[in-house]
C-alpha cells in the first residue's frame, strides 16, 4: 500500500497547475524550452480527470516548472505532506522599489492561498492539515504584502 494518500496527490496535481499557470502557461514554457517535455504532458500531469489521476510530472519538471514560476509550488507541496515546513533560506534586505517580480510575487500569493482553499474544499470539510496549509499560505501572502506596503510607504 502506498504511503501517499489522495490528499497529497491533489495538492501535487494543484502545485503542477499552479506552476504551470504562474509561468505563462504549458504552450509558452514548451515554446521558450523552459522545459523538456510537451504541452500535452504538462497538461495531464496538471489535470485534476480521473482518466490522468496518475500522471505527474517528473522531478526535474517540477523543479523547472517552480523557476519558471518563480514560486517552489512543488517543493511546498512534497514538504507539507510529510509535515514539513518550506522556508525561504534568504528574506529582502531593503525595501527597494516596487518591482515587476514584487507584482508577480503578490499575485501567486493569492493564487496559493485559493488553491489552498480550494484544495480544502474539494471534500466540503477542511481538516486541521488543510486549515494549517491555508494559513501557511496566508502567512506568505502577508509578508508579500508587507513588503510592498514597506515599499509604498518608503515613498511617501
Amino acid at each position: 500500500m502506498r504511503p501517499t494518500t489522495p490528499q497529497m496527490l491533489k495538492a501535487l496535481k494543484l502545485s503542477t497547475r499552479a506552476a504551470i499557470l504562474n509561468a505563462g502557461g504549458a504552450a509558452a514554457l514548451v515554446r521558450e524550452g523552459y522545459v523538456r517535455v510537451k504541452e500535452t504532458a504538462l497538461s495531464f500531469a496538471g489535470s485534476a480527470e480521473k482518466q490522468h489521476a496518475e500522471r505527474f510530472v517528473t522531478i526535474d519538471t517540477a523543479l523547472d516548472l517552480d523557476l519558471a514560476a518563480g514560486a517552489p509550488h512543488h517543493a511546498r507541496a512534497l514538504a507539507n505532506a510529510q509535515d514539513y515546513e518550506l522556508v525561504p533560506m534568504r528574506r529582502p534586505k531593503g525595501v527597494g522599489a516596487i518591482c515587476y517580480r514584487d507584482i508577480r510575487d503578490f499575485k501567486n500569493g493569492a493564487h496559493g492561498v485559493f488553491g489552498e482553499m480550494f484544495t480544502a474544499l474539494e471534500d466540503e470539510v477542511v481538516d486541521a492539515e488543510e486549515a494549517k496549509a491555508i494559513l501557511r499560505a496566508l502567512d506568505e501572502h502577508d509578508e508579500q504584502s508587507r513588503l510592498l506596503r514597506a515599499k509604498c510607504e518608503a515613498v511617501l
